[in-house]
């Protein structure tokens, strides 16, 4: 059975509405879409649902009002926020900033369930993390490309606030000692830094006094961590220096100390540790 799609046109602009939670207009994008539009302006139609809400085509669509030009638009029934956000990930167009805001919006709406989208929010502005960063830290370390996947399908949940934020304490000591304010925000300085962090005999003081102290001759933290990057060396480093503040201690640090068992529970372990260590 053929299915017959009716591409309509139209200059009455009025018509049509904005989804709410769907991204917000870059003017950059319409920007380049009307200096294109200005050379050859190719007739690709918009898609709308049933009540005129845009599901694909709202930068076509501004630059269309900008230009005074008509509008093509397709009318597809029953179609939700949620196929905006499937179709714009096919074609690489929504970022990780673009689904925070759709569900902070959600949010404002009344979808509660939405909650920690805002809180998310909230977390990077008040301690200026970039989103990788943020969702690393309140989900306390778990495998990141899970909570990417759960981040953009709108199932993301903070793990614990209060250790997330006695790692944000840990770090802002850490920073105040490598001084590489961008590296330790870094999402691979942070990865590195919960393998310590569910480590069952680290100690928190004894990292500060490594970073402080140094190791061999003359090697200072601040030298050895201006220009790292990736996560092998940064954890390879921070060993280093750990290592030589425990020297002659039981709290030396292994790689791969961190057992399936420890980094699965973490909040409980972790918890109990702390407690353990006042």
């Amino acid at each position: 059975m053929e299915t017959t799609i009716c591409i309509n046109e139209t200059t009455d602009y009025s018509i049509f509405k904005a989804m709410n939670g769907n991204r917000k207009v870059n003017l950059g994008n319409v920007r380049r879409i009307v200096a294109s539009k200005k050379i050859k302006d190719l007739p690709v139609p918009i898609i709308v649902n049933e009540k005129m809400e845009v599901i694909d085509g709202q930068h076509r669509l501004a630059a269309c009002k900008e230009l005074g030009t008509a509008v093509k638009y397709i009318v597809a029934e029953g179609l939700t926020l949620e196929d905006v956000q499937r179709m714009n990930t096919n074609m690489h167009n929504w970022g990780d900033v673009d689904y925070l805001q759709s569900y902070v919006d959600r949010f404002n709406a009344g979808e509660e369930r939405f909650e920690d989208y805002k809180r998310l929010e909230e977390f990077m502005k008040e301690y200026e993390f970039g989103i990788g960063s943020a969702i690393t830290l309140l989900t306390l370390g778990d495998d990141y490309k899970e909570t990417h996947q759960n981040f953009q399908d709108g199932e993301f949940l903070i793990d614990d606030l209060g250790l997330a934020m006695d790692i944000v304490y840990q770090l802002s000591e850490v920073t105040g000692l490598i001084y590489n304010d961008k590296l330790a925000r870094s999402r691979a300085f942070i990865d590195c830094y919960f393998k310590f962090y569910v480590s069952k005999k680290f100690n928190f003081q004894t990292l500060l006094r490594g970073l402080d102290k140094g190791y061999g001759r003359n090697v200072t933290a601040v030298d050895k961590f201006e220009k790292l990057s990736g996560s092998k060396t940064i954890e390879a480093e921070l060993t280093k220096f750990y290592n030589c503040a425990a020297k002659g201690t039981t709290a030396k640090y292994v790689d791969g100390e961190a057992s399936a068992e420890y980094a699965k529970n973490a909040r409980a372990f972790i918890t109990k540790r702390n407690i353990e260590q006042g």
